[in-house]
């Protein structure tokens, strides 16, 4: 696993990051952030932007709502589909993310793959392996 890596970047929105390690020291919100992962000495990357270009063909977006910092990720592949989330702490903020989504589907005719589904990544996973034996990528 990546958990003792430094060598690998974790990409989070500011806010998360900071709302994860307060949490932590805290007490405050116990069981959603875990101590065993939020080591001070991994390498974390923040960005405090609603919305950044990561690298070519994928963006991140802040997301706010299930947390503080909450990102999606929109990646430009050659298929979609939309899964529904359900989910939610803040519902006016989850409202408008949720709007803001499915602004972004229409706009870049992109997918939205939940954050938690091991089943989406799997098939994703698949799917990229797929297009690269074919030539797609490079």
């Amino acid at each position: 696993m990546f958990l003792d890596r430094k060598d690998v970047e974790i990409w989070v929105h500011d806010l998360e990051l900071r709302s994860a390690f307060w949490s932590v020291a805290t007490g405050a919100d116990v069981g959603v952030y875990l101590k065993h992962y939020l080591k001070l000495d991994l390498n974390w990357k923040t960005f405090d932007e609603r919305t950044m270009d990561f690298c070519q063909g994928i963006t991140l977006h802040h997301l706010p709502g299930h947390t503080d910092g909450l990102i999606g990720t929109e990646a430009f592949l050659w298929r979609d589909g939309i899964p529904q989330g359900w989910l939610a702490r803040d519902h006016p903020a989850w409202f408008r993310s949720t709007q803001r989504l499915k602004q972004l589907v229409r706009t870049t005719r992109g997918r939205v793959i939940p954050g938690h589904d091991e089943g989406t990544f799997l098939a994703l996973q698949k799917e990229a392996s797929e297009q690269k034996e074919k030539g797609v990528f490079t």
